[in-house]
């Protein structure tokens, strides 16, 4: 009886666990071609191993130019959640202060490439002014 609990528990396990494998997140890492020192990262919710939504933005000294400080190196310091729906390999997300746009490459699901604009209202320390950065062309892989 217990031989038996033991393979019957050993195959459910054996079922599952390559399922939870089809419904996974995935983190994209890149840069951009233009800007050698921006870095862009975001999540993407893969379902039966397709590229359903993309979760959040990530992005690193990404320039961007401000009414009062001129050039300035904008990051997010945590992910930003945008919950954009992949469909037919595209996305997009458009809020007041950012465009992200993407495609994953056809035939490669592990590599994408996009826009990122950002518009945004910030106190760098002089008091509440304007920047802009973009659209900057993006390339990002898992």
């Amino acid at each position: 009886m217990r031989k038996r609990l033991l393979i019957a528990t050993g195959l459910i396990v054996a079922l599952l666990v390559p399922a939870v494998a089809f419904g996974a997140n995935v983190n994209f890492t890149g840069t951009f071609p233009n800007d050698s020192n921006a870095t862009i990262g975001f999540h993407v919710k893969r379902v039966n191993g397709k590229n359903k939504e993309v979760l959040d933005l990530l992005v690193g000294h990404f320039n961007v130019n401000c009414t009062k400080s001129g050039n300035t190196e904008l990051r997010t310091p945590q992910p930003l959640p945008i919950n954009a729906a992949v469909q037919q390999r595209k996305w997009h997300f458009h809020s007041a202060s950012t465009d992200f746009n993407g495609e994953f490459r056809k035939g490669n699901k592990n590599k994408a490439d996009g826009t990122l604009e950002i518009h945004t209202t910030v106190d760098l320390g002089q008091g509440p002014e304007t920047c802009h950065g973009g659209p900057r062309t993006f390339h990002a892989h898992t």
